[in-house]
């Protein structure tokens, strides 16, 4: 109940000095000294106003008397020793005291805040719905918490509107190296106005004593604490008044609470290209630091759409996420928005919102510039597929062309067959090559042939100079892992790996990699990584996808990501537990996303490009792409050889009997008769 009524004051905007109302708990026990170490802690590290408990008898004596040293009113909801009400000695020590009790269980109050009662009870059960044993078995005493933490909020506030509203602070301290010695220096003024308060509570209406001695505080009769009979059966009273609510209105409004108008400390860390950070010069000649990046773009879409007043705050260079995840609990910032990737262990002491970007992990390394020697890397501007088609063409064309080419040209007919197939064979590849032969085709369907490997010759040329140049000048090189499996089986010294502290890339370095061993090389920033990469410190860094994408295609060319992403993850705003505009937060976030304006952020900052793009140079040529060109070829092939054939059909029939005998000619003249066989 003592956090109901701190999320109720946060909901209606209820504020001291401009800030929200915060709250540290502290986890009591019997052991005393423990007990006052912890307050003492808290004191010390946070601007506590006031105190409310404690809960332990056996607290009952110290810590009222640690608040009446450092001047902080401390408001109990159980003790019951009258001995208390001595205010020589316990100066600033109060308690609800029922000014008028009586139970009646057939009555309904008129006057007691049922409004508060319930809207704590909605809170609880929203919050914390496990614990929430049922209107009916509410502990009494949890309403009393709930009766003195809200009095105390509506006194604060009336406090610092009233008696300090001229004051540059509500509050001030005088601080100390020691707990003891730090004080409250507006306590005598706050304890002059809370001794005279009265307001009506959801048990009762109640009063803070202020009296020196009470004159019936020797019979021990004025702590009376009242059986609790059931939330609802209190007897009615006719003086008060119930809580005004936002707007004047004694109804409690049931609609979320939302941003607008209110002021967020936002805070940022340095993270290219999340948060950019330059030092520029204004027009007044100051230096002064300029924000950009994805965060800042998306914090003023969601300023421009929910109305908040944004104070950004950049976080020290050396600060870890660790740190901004403590920086929340702290009340440091309101929240942070930032590349923090949400985990269950980070779930445990902050809230997230919606993803503002997915991502993963992924390897960074040197290119390297070395390439083992390769005797066959001529070949490799062709596949071997393309390889043994080119050759296979180049057999059929010599046979082709010795069959249509023998008896009709002279180069042929002087030598042996196996001459003939060898001298086509020539005439083939070296028409293909580019360089041609010391004979050409004497027959048509020889001539078209050759038409058809020149074209064969001219496109395959050319291709492979193209791509015989392109692994000549950025040969292919062999990288000193693929992956990180790779570096799970230990390819590379642990010592050699750079991983950011207090990043998800530690957690599982941490649980996947080392089993718990910090053998890694630390690093303190993205700046840190890089760095060391380029000065050989570290072979391989384990940093976010998004944030590498960037860097190695604009800025660092010389680093490259090697293997498949790992570990995917989101990216999401941290925010209290339990923070009153989660929701309202949430649901302009899955606005942003939907409207692709989560998209349009992500194009702008990680898919522009400075860096040459050389992930497809040097592949080899296959035969898909050259498909049309032996298509071609085949169908000039078939050309030739129906030429051939109707060159043939048509010879015959022209001297059929030539072509069963030798041909004969005879001469005749005056001289006497020859006759030549042919």
């Amino acid at each position: 109940m003592f956090k109901a009524a701190i999320t109720i004051a946060q909901r209606y905007n209820i504020t001291i000095g401009g800030q929200f109302i915060g709250w540290e708990t502290i986890q009591m026990s019997d052991n005393v000294i423990e007990t006052l170490h912890l307050t003492c802690e808290a004191v010390s590290n946070s601007n506590i106003v006031s105190i409310v408990g404690p809960t332990f008898s056996d607290e009952e004596q110290i810590i009222p008397l640690f608040a009446n040293r450092i001047g902080l009113p401390l408001i109990s909801y159980k003790i019951t020793n009258p001995d208390f009400f001595d205010r020589e000695h316990y100066q600033r020590f109060y308690y609800t005291i029922l000014s008028k009790f009586k139970i009646s269980e057939n009555t309904t109050s008129e006057s007691n805040n049922m409004t508060l009662l319930d809207t704590a009870f909605e809170i609880w059960k929203q919050y914390e719905p496990e614990s929430f044993p049922g209107v009916s078995q509410v502990n009494p005493y949890s309403l009393f918490v709930l009766d003195a933490t809200w009095r105390l909020i509506q006194f604060l506030q009336y406090y610092c509107t009233t008696e300090r509203k001229n004051s540059t602070s509500c509050f001030s301290f005088v601080k100390s190296s020691t707990c003891f010695n730090r004080r409250l220096i507006q306590s005598d003024s706050l304890l002059t106005r809370i001794h005279t308060t009265e307001f009506i509570g959801v048990n009762d209406t109640y009063t803070y004593m202020k009296t020196l001695k009470h004159p019936s505080y020797h019979n021990r009769s004025l702590s009376r604490i009242p059986e609790y009979a059931a939330v609802r059966n209190w007897q009615a009273h006719t003086n008060g008044s119930n809580n005004v609510w936002a707007a004047k209105s004694n109804v409690l409004s049931r609609d979320m609470a939302i941003l607008k108008g209110i002021h967020l400390r936002i805070g940022v860390i340095a993270s290219t290209p999340f948060t950019i950070v330059n030092s520029i010069i204004d027009q007044s000649g100051q230096n002064i630091t300029q924000l950009s990046g994805y965060v800042p773009d998306l914090i003023e879409l969601l300023q421009n759409q929910m109305g908040f007043i944004a104070d950004i705050q950049l976080a020290s260079s050396n600060q870890t996420y660790t740190g901004l995840i403590q920086a929340v609990l702290n009340g440091t910032y309101d929240i942070v928005v930032a590349d923090i990737t949400v985990t269950s262990s980070r779930r445990q002491l902050v809230s997230f919102s919606n993803s503002i970007f997915d991502s993963a992990l992924c390897l960074l390394i040197r290119k390297t510039s070395e390439s083992d020697l390769d005797l066959l890397a001529f070949l490799k501007p062709f596949s071997r597929n393309l390889w043994l088609l080119i050759l296979g063409v180049a057999f059929f064309a010599s046979i082709l062309f010795c069959f249509i080419e023998r008896q009709e040209n002279e180069a042929l007919q002087k030598i042996s067959k196996s001459s003939s197939m060898i001298m086509s064979m020539w005439f083939s590849i070296g028409t293909i090559m580019g360089y041609g032969a010391d004979y050409q085709g004497r027959t048509a369907a020889g001539r078209i042939l050759t038409v058809g490997l020149y074209m064969l010759s001219m496109v395959l040329v050319a291709s492979y100079t193209a791509n015989l140049a392109s692994n000549l000048t950025l040969s292919k090189s062999k990288n000193i892992i693929s992956g990180i499996e790779d570096v799970k089986d230990g390819k590379v010294a642990y010592n050699r790996i750079g991983v950011r502290t207090g990043t998800a890339g530690e957690s599982y370095f941490l649980n996947e990699i080392s089993n718990g061993n910090r053998n890694y090389y630390s690093m303190q920033s993205v700046q840190d990584m890089i760095e060391s990469l380029l000065s050989d410190k570290v072979d391989v860094c384990l940093m976010d996808r998004s944030a590498a994408d960037y860097l190695t295609n604009n800025i660092y060319c010389n680093l490259t990501i090697v293997g498949e992403d790992f570990y995917p993850s989101i990216f999401g705003m941290v925010i209290p537990q339990g923070w009153i505009y989660e929701q309202d937060l949430d649901i302009q976030v899955l606005s942003l996303r939907e409207n692709g304006s989560l998209d349009d952020l992500k194009t702008k900052w990680f898919k522009m490009g400075n860096c040459p793009d050389v992930t497809n140079v040097g592949s080899a040529m296959g035969i898909k792409p050259l498909g049309g060109l032996f298509l071609t070829f085949g169908v000039i092939c078939v050309l030739v050889i129906v030429k051939f054939l109707w060159r043939k059909r048509c010879f015959c029939r022209r001297c059929p009997l030539l072509s069963r005998f030798p041909k004969t000619v005879v001469f005749n003249n005056n001289a006497s008769n020859s006759v030549i066989n042919i």
